[in-house]
C-alpha cells in the first residue's frame, strides 16, 4: 500500500506555512505573535513540516517573510497610502485579526472554496480588526479573476488597495502571472502590490529538494523571473523597495540553518558576488505606474 502524500493539494502548502508561523509565535523573542496559527495548521501542517525533507529548517524563512510584509503593510497604512488590502491566495494569513489595523480598513481574502472553508470554520467566532470580507475564486482561471475583480471594483471604487500575493507568484506559469498583471492594471483601486520571488537559481534548488513531493501534490514551483522584482517593471509596477530574505534574515536573526553563507562570509564577498547571493529571493513593494 502507497503511503500517503504530504502534500495532496496547492491548499495544503497554506497549512505547511501556517506552522512554522506558530512555531515563531511560540518562541519567546517572537517577531509576531499569530495565536491563531497553531490551529489553522492542524495537525496535517505539522505532519508537512516534519515529513518533508530539511522541512523542520526553513522556518526562519517564513518568519522573515511573514515579518518584511508586516512591515510593509504597517508603512502603507501609517502613510495614509492604502485604506484597502486584497490578498490574493490569502490561505491561512491571519493579519486581519493580529494586526493593529483601523476599523475602516477592508481586508478581502481571495482564495479556493476549500481553504476558506476550512479556515471560515476555524475561525467563525473570531473577531477581525477591521473589515473583512472572504470571496471564492480560482485566481488561475482568467473568467473567475475578472468577475472578481469586477465585483470589487463596483464595490469598493474609492478605496486605494494593496495586493498581496504572498507565496503565490510562484506556483504559477509566466502566462499566468502576466495575465494577473494586466488585470491589476485595469483594476483603478490597485495602487501596490506585495510579492515575494525566486531567482532560478534559488528555484533550482527548491525543486531539487521538494520538486517531487509539491509535483505530486499539484503544487510545483514554475515561476522564478531572472530579474527579480524588477521584472514587473514594463508592464507598469516599479520597485519601490525590495529585501533580500538573507540580509532580512541576518537583520532579524532568523537565519535557515542549511544557508551556505554567513554573515561574516557575505561580508568578505565581491561586490558581483553579494549581489548574486542577495537576489537569490526576496520580497518586494511595487506601486503601478502605467
Amino acid at each position: 500500500m502507497n503511503a500517503p502524500k504530504l502534500i495532496e493539494s496547492v491548499s495544503d502548502t497554506a497549512r505547511w506555512v501556517a506552522y512554522y508561523r506558530a512555531l515563531e509565535t511560540e518562541r519567546p523573542d517572537a517577531l509576531f505573535r499569530d495565536s491563531f496559527a497553531r490551529e489553522l495548521a492542524g495537525e496535517k501542517g505539522e505532519a508537512i513540516a516534519h515529513g518533508m525533507r530539511l522541512g523542520k529548517s526553513i522556518g526562519p524563512g517564513i518568519t522573515v517573510r511573514t515579518q518584511i510584509i508586516d512591515e510593509f503593510l504597517r508603512r502603507l497604512i501609517a502613510e495614509g497610502s492604502v485604506d484597502m488590502v486584497i490578498n490574493l491566495a490569502s490561505g491561512l494569513d491571519a493579519r486581519p485579526f493580529r494586526m493593529e489595523i483601523p476599523s475602516s480598513f477592508v481586508w478581502i481574502e481571495a482564495d479556493l472554496p476549500e481553504i476558506n472553508a476550512y479556515k471560515t470554520s476555524k475561525m467563525q467566532f473570531k473577531v477581525p480588526r477591521c473589515q473583512l470580507e472572504r470571496v471564492d475564486v480560482d485566481l488561475s482561471q482568467t473568467w473567475a479573476r475578472t468577475e472578481f475583480l469586477g465585483y470589487l471594483k463596483q464595490k469598493y471604487p474609492q478605496r486605494k488597495a494593496v495586493v498581496i500575493t504572498e507565496g503565490l507568484l510562484m506556483y504559477l506559469t509566466e502566462v499566468q502571472v502576466l495575465a494577473l498583471t494586466e488585470a491589476l492594471n485595469d483594476f483603478e483601486p490597485a495602487l501596490f502590490w506585495i510579492h515575494d520571488f525566486f531567482s532560478p537559481r534559488m528555484m533550482k534548488r527548491l525543486n531539487k529538494v521538494w520538486g517531487t513531493q509539491l509535483s505530486e501534490g499539484k503544487a510545483p514551483f514554475r515561476f522564478a523571473p531572472p530579474n527579480g522584482a524588477n521584472y514587473l517593471k514594463p508592464y507598469g509596477w516599479t520597485p519601490l523597495e525590495v529585501r533580500s530574505s538573507l540580509l532580512e534574515g541576518f537583520r532579524l536573526k532568523r537565519v535557515i540553518k542549511w544557508n551556505l553563507i554567513s554573515k561574516f562570509v557575505y561580508d568578505l564577498c565581491p561586490p558581483k558576488w553579494q549581489s548574486s547571493i542577495r537576489d537569490l529571493n526576496g520580497v518586494a513593494l511595487l506601486r503601478k505606474t502605467s
